[in-house]
């Protein structure tokens, strides 16, 4: 079997070798690193629609793998849609409700909470959009068992604007939405019957069974049984006997399930329930299963109390004489800093006796910036400048390696440092830079925007993690030798805005945050991430912490003499 596309002009043929799946709408094939989709029966009502859908995809989550293209026929009649492919081993969601499934592969509760709420948080950010989903499933999420990010399918199905979601899996519909016959005849679902098929979602991912599963002697169905509100955790159901038992969740997470299965309850899915049921869980040291208990669920082993771990410090017998401007700690455990005395700035020294050496740099007013890498080679930052001048700090005079230049964010060059490389951004790409046989080499890891990223680096690890400013929203990243990972995180609620954002490092993790402010009135979230991206904790509160100082950057050209630094406008 063949079949005559045309993608941009392009005629291409379809064979049955790329076919990926047939369902009851359409077909998807494979074409080279995308998917295209051939409704079987295109009508008008899919051509306005996909017209529709291909104006938003720009402006939607970056793992929702939304229509990019459209595909026509010969006559130039839209018959079907391209978009991204997934990703090489990615599995949908339906997994993980498969026990013996998640046990050989490795997937703690710790894990799928992690999946669960970077879905919450893209759910929030659709809703935000007024794109309702409709057809909310776990057929229709993928995810990636390596890092737990998931991928929204199915984009061509949801409820946007006038046009409709055609079709509902009956496992995760409402039971306020069972009257309904025909999907396609108007639009009927809301951003509450998306919470709910997510908490059917959330359910079956953790328990690994319905929430009206196993076996009642009177309501044998499902419906029967969403509609007298008999979860499967109510006494008279025989409950499955190969999924986890409900004492796994938190008092509080079963209690949210609870009133929404059995009593009918409609409300947004609140994140703090899951940020919480996630701190709260330990593992089994005997069977391995995560869960919030004293005695474990699974084994019913008892959990002896965590050991607090001592707590260290260094302590340096005298301190340097001057302001401290930057300092890193060493692979040996000593310390090199910049100081400034008056107008002199001093490379120095530093370990238990004090200070051990201390080199003058250059002359100079305050509001340099540095950055300390290899535990010898600094990088200086004029006030106001973009020029980084690269130092050899270990020669007495320092000497100049090499000059570079980096990209402004808010009028502040965007530079750091971790232990062993030095980061800026030249043009659209993130730089990583080390000094070699006294050479200054780099290479390009990851894209930038012009005037438009920021980072920081990690004092501990060798991270940077930073967010690129697109219109009013913010999209956080870390990028680390093994890759470039973002970090979702939920977007201010309807009336509210993200008023500042700040990073902070850990051993191994970045905490994000954010303020976000109502009116007159501000709390903090505070979100926590491995270096690989995934999600770790949340915390929310009231915080008057001050937002950032941003310099200000008058234009000028560095020109570098061992004791002085001057500048040169133009």
């Amino acid at each position: 079997m063949k079949q005559i596309i045309t993608i941009n002009g392009k005629r291409i043929k379809l064979t049955q070798s790329q076919l990926i799946q047939a369902g009851g709408e359409g077909m998807v094939f494979r074409l080279g690193n995308t998917a295209v989709k051939i409704y079987h029966h295109p009508t008008p009502q899919h051509q306005a629609k996909i017209q529709h859908l291909l104006k938003l995809t720009s402006h939607l989550p970056d793992k929702v793998l939304a229509p990019h293209t459209a595909v026509t026929n010969a006559n130039n009649q839209i018959i079907g849609l391209q978009m991204p492919l997934l990703p090489l081993g990615s599995q949908p969601m339906k997994r993980l409700a498969n026990p013996a499934w998640r046990q050989k592969n490795t997937i703690r509760a710790s894990d799928v909470a992690a999946l669960l709420t970077r879905v919450h948080q893209t759910i929030a950010r659709l809703h935000q959009q007024q794109i309702i989903i409709g057809d909310l499933n776990d057929a229709n999420i993928f995810f990636q068992p390596s890092s737990m990010i998931p991928f929204f399918i199915d984009v061509d199905s949801y409820q946007i604007d006038r046009f409709p979601c055609p079709v509902a899996l009956p496992t995760f519909l409402d039971p306020t939405l069972y009257r309904i016959q025909d999907f396609s005849q108007a639009t009927c679902f809301t951003p509450l019957t998306d919470w709910y098929a997510f908490t059917v979602l959330l359910t079956k991912s953790l328990l690994g069974t319905h929430p009206y599963g196993g076996v009642h002697s009177r309501y044998k169905t499902l419906a029967a049984r969403a509609q007298a509100g008999l979860p499967v955790w109510h006494p008279a159901v025989i409950y499955p006997q190969r999924a986890y038992p409900p004492e796994i969740l938190s008092d509080d997470l079963h209690h949210w399930l609870d009133e929404t299965f059995s009593r009918g309850q409609r409300r947004p899915f609140p994140l703090d329930l899951l940020t919480h049921y996630t701190k709260q869980l330990k593992t089994c040291p005997q069977c391995g299963q995560e869960h919030p208990r004293t005695r474990c669920p699974v084994c019913q082993r008892t959990i002896p109390a965590a050991p607090v771990p001592p707590q260290t410090a260094v302590l340096y017998t005298a301190s340097p004489q001057g302001s401290i401007e930057a300092v890193s700690v060493l692979p040996n455990g000593r310390i090199a800093a910049v100081i400034r005395k008056e107008n002199t700035f001093y490379w120095l020294r530093m370990g238990l006796g004090g200070v051990t050496a201390e080199t003058p740099l250059f002359n100079g007013s305050p509001g340099y910036s540095f950055a300390i890498f290899n535990g010898r080679y600094l990088a200086v930052n004029p006030p106001g400048q973009r020029q980084l001048l690269i130092l050899d700090a270990q020669q007495n005079p320092p000497q100049q390696i090499t000059l570079l230049e980096t990209a402004a964010f808010r009028e502040s060059a965007v530079f750091a440092a971790t232990s062993r490389h030095l980061y800026r951004i030249a043009g659209d790409w993130i730089m990583r830079g080390a000094v070699q046989h006294g050479r200054y080499l780099e290479e390009a890891i990851a894209t930038a925007h012009h005037a438009q990223t920021w980072f920081a680096a990690s004092p501990y690890d060798e991270a940077i993690a930073g967010y690129h400013r697109i219109f009013a929203e913010y999209r956080c990243f870390v990028q680390t030798p093994q890759g470039n990972y973002d970090l979702p995180l939920p977007p201010p609620s309807p009336g509210e805005h993200l008023a500042a954002l700040r990073l902070r490092f850990a051993p191994g993790q970045v905490t994000v945050n954010v303020k976000i402010g109502r009116q007159k009135h501000y709390r903090w979230e505070r979100h926590a991430f491995s270096l690989d991206g995934r999600w770790l904790d949340a915390q929310s509160g009231e915080n008057n912490e001050d937002t950032a100082v941003h310099l200000p950057h008058p234009r000028g050209r560095i020109v570098w003499t061992p004791r002085e630094i001057a500048f040169n406008a133009g």
